[in-house]
């Protein structure tokens, strides 16, 4: 393959590697043969042609011109290449390029900017391998899949009717690799004209781009030979004639183009008004531009889209019946008004009968209804630039989404999306619209529910401090008796009675017997402190059991590395996982790939171990996930924030149309109020969930074991010590007995 910034230079250069016969010529280093007089119609009709159709329209820029080398067709490619040579009035650069070659010269010889036209000659359809050729241009760097195609059959056929369908054949297998902008020229021996035939690939009869019905002649061309300057009469009749019958519903003006090349022999190469100078005349019938082929409306044939549910851009509203309030926002909001109506800034969705377009096409085929914002602004743009837009295919795997886009598969993919660099040489991107960012989501810590809940109340030294108390007060107790010299015996008086019930009513045993004011005071202390004490213990010991304190939560990506959590995200995460460290690296050695996000995120609710790269927006709105088991860490703990954008073809023709109304969507807050709305009916929700929530929480057994336990721990010592006080009441009994 060879590539080239001069015409002059590679097509001297190719010719010299074809060992075709030359002759001198001034200028180029190398002989240049004389045309033989019969081939000068091809030359100058088809390079007349070709420059023609290069001028394609504006919608595509550059002035590489890619020509496919042929070693079958060796002398008309010499004609055409000799041609461009001796003018060079010519607009393009030549890049010459073989795919059944290699000759090394691919990392010496690279051109970025992309070709406006690719010229192929086919000689015959059955012996060409168009599988070799398409996948030699797509290898390419510079593939540029919107370029103008132009193929020159070089075979004549017996009849029109059989060049014709030859042309029809070729326009297919070229429509089928999804290359709509393609012009095929051939002749017949019927007459002498060079015929410009093409497909409008949204002609209604041609089914959207997917086969080839209608044919239309864009141009006419006819070789004088320089002795006349006009058209010969009878001539242009025949051309009339025969075009007329064949085509009967041509559109636009008719007008003649007079193109000129220079005769080979000619000694002054530079006098353009000399009488003998021969003449391409091309009458047009069709005009066949890149707008005309690739109109704004697309004729009505729907522009096909992708997408992935990736929530809250894009929405299904058959994931689960009790989500029903995540969609369908754009029918009527929680207060049962209607929304999305927006007429000061003409974006009124059911001003002109178009507001369900998406919505019944899906209904229509029997597919879930969308919604989110994505579908939002998708249907905004289908109304504005009044189009239809199909979301008809769907798939959570991206990079499969990527490759049908770069296919021609689809033509616009949505869902959340974050161009992929690796791919921006083959897709082009919408402005940013949205912002989202690649957080961490781990399980959300769980309550601490152990065996000694009921002793976290206080803390070690609290409880050292009440033992205390108790020892020294009990002691000071008993030393009062053993000072006054009192033995407590019943209580037979009102105080001492009304004292043992209030000690009754709040658990605190009193002594019936009378008592000295040393020991009443210290009774009555004990009274209070045991009072406050135990309703701040009971009270602390219920909000314990209830709701316990929780555990450590995970929240950091230090933490990750440190508790050696498992690594799970989506094949687009792995890219921003090349940061240098110790925790990227361990990252990167225990990374695994989650074919199913939401499945993901369930398990990482669920396991404390596994920690989950996702999109923070997809997490917080997605209703498949258990949500309230997730927590997400915090924004500046983020992997990468990302802008989110549409995916289109590379120079999609109406990319330029798109971008202006996202523009104004974001300019007049239409897309914060899809976002704010979409909020506010899952917050309305949420509370409507927590109302219908009992009010009372029933203990679990997780939450008061431990009581129980110790509890139980405490009746088997006494029961000990009951055994044993009884086996030893019965042994001394015995042993008095003897």
């Amino acid at each position: 393959m060879l590539f080239g910034c001069s015409i002059t230079f590679w097509v001297a250069l190719v010719l010299n590697e074809l060992a075709l016969p030359v002759v001198g010529q001034d200028g180029f280093g190398i002989n240049l043969m004389i045309a033989p007089s019969d081939d000068d119609a091809q030359a100058i009709c088809i390079l007349a042609l070709l420059r023609k159709y290069f001028q394609s329209g504006e919608t595509l820029s550059g002035s590489v011109l890619c020509i496919n080398i042929n070693e079958q067709l060796k002398n008309v490619q010499e004609q055409l290449l000799r041609g461009m040579i001796l003018d060079e009035d010519y607009p393009w650069t030549a890049l010459i390029t073989n795919p059944r070659t290699d000759d090394g010269l691919e990392s010496e010889w690279v051109m970025h900017e992309k070709p406006q036209c690719y010229f192929v000659l086919v000689e015959n359809l059955e012996d060409e391998d168009f599988d070799e050729i398409f996948d030699h241009w797509k290898g390419m760097m510079n593939w540029n899949p919107l370029a103008q195609f132009v193929v020159f059959l070089v075979s004549v056929e017996e009849t029109d009717e059989e060049m014709t369908d030859l042309m029809v054949e070729l326009l297919l297998i070229f429509m089928n690799r999804k290359i709509f902008n393609v012009n095929v020229i051939g002749q017949s021996e019927e007459n002498s004209f060079y015929y410009g035939k093409t497909a409008f690939p949204y002609h209604p009869d041609n089914n959207c781009g997917n086969r080839v019905i209608a044919v239309e002649l864009l141009d006419a061309c006819e070789y004088q030979d320089g002795e006349s300057e006009d058209y010969d009469d009878e001539q242009e009749d025949q051309l009339n004639t025969e075009s007329e019958d064949e085509f009967e519903d041509f559109e636009g003006e008719e007008r003649s183009l007079a193109m000129t090349m220079y005769d080979n022999n000619d000694e002054n190469l530079n006098e353009t008004n000399s009488t003998s100078q021969p003449t391409a005349t091309i009458e047009e019938f069709f005009r066949a531009k890149f707008e005309d082929k690739f109109p704004k409306d697309l004729s009505g044939c729907p522009l096909t889209a992708a997408f992935r549910p990736w929530e809250p851009y894009i929405f299904r509203s058959d994931d689960s019946a009790s989500q029903d309030y995540y969609y369908g926002v754009d029918e009527q909001d929680a207060g049962g008004n209607e929304s999305y109506s927006y007429d000061d800034d003409g974006y009124d969705d059911r001003d002109d009968g178009k507001s369900h377009l998406l919505d019944e096409e899906l209904e229509s085929n029997g597919k879930a209804q969308l919604g989110g914002i994505e579908y939002q602004m998708v249907r905004t743009i289908a109304e504005r630039l009044h189009v239809n837009i199909d979301l008809q295919v769907e798939n959570t795997n991206v990079y499969h989404l990527f490759q049908q886009l770069i296919d021609g598969e689809i033509e616009m993919i949505v869902g959340g999306i974050d161009e992929d660099p690796s791919i921006s040489q083959f897709v082009s991107s919408s402005i940013p619209y949205h912002q989202d960012d690649l957080t961490w989501c781990v399980s959300k810590a769980k309550r601490n529910h152990g065996f000694f809940n009921f002793l976290a109340s206080f803390q070690a030294d609290s409880w050292f401090l009440f033992l205390l108390y108790i020892v020294t007060s009990s002691f000071a107790i008993l030393m009062a008796q053993r000072v006054s010299g009192l033995r407590l015996q019943n209580l037979n008086n009102y105080p001492a009675i009304f004292i043992r019930m209030v000690g009754i009513l709040v658990t605190q045993a009193m002594p019936n017997q009378k008592l000295t004011v040393v020991m009443r005071l210290l009774f009555a202390g004990s009274f209070l402190t045991g009072f406050f004490f135990s309703n701040t213990y009971q009270s602390f010991l219920i909000s314990t059991l209830t709701t316990p304190r929780s555990s450590h939560q995970i929240q950091t990506l230090s933490e990750i590395y440190s508790n050696r959590m498992i690594i799970m995200g989506s094949s687009e995460n792995v890219r921003h996982l090349n940061k240098d460290g110790e925790i990227f690296k361990y990252i990167r050695e225990k990374f695994q790939m989650c074919y199913n996000i939401v499945d993901c995120l369930n398990d990482a609710a669920e396991n404390d171990h596994i920690a989950v790269a996702v999109s923070r927006q997809h997490s917080f709105y997605n209703p498949r996930i258990h949500r309230d088991h997730l927590f997400c860490f915090d924004r500046r703990e983020s992997l990468y924030v990302y802008l989110v954008t549409m995916l289109l073809p590379k120079k999609y023709h109406l990319l330029h149309q798109i971008n202006p109304i996202i523009q104004h969507i974001i300019e007049s807050g239409h897309m914060q109020k899809w976002a704010r709305d979409l909020d506010m009916v899952r917050v309305i929700h949420e509370e409507i969930g927590r109302v219908h929530e009992d009010p009372f929480k029933a203990l679990k057994w997780a939450q008061f074991q431990g009581a129980f336990a110790f509890a139980s721990v405490l009746l088997v010592i006494a029961s000990g010590v009951l055994i044993l006080e009884y086996v030893a009441a019965k042994y001394f009994a015995l042993k008095e007995h003897k």
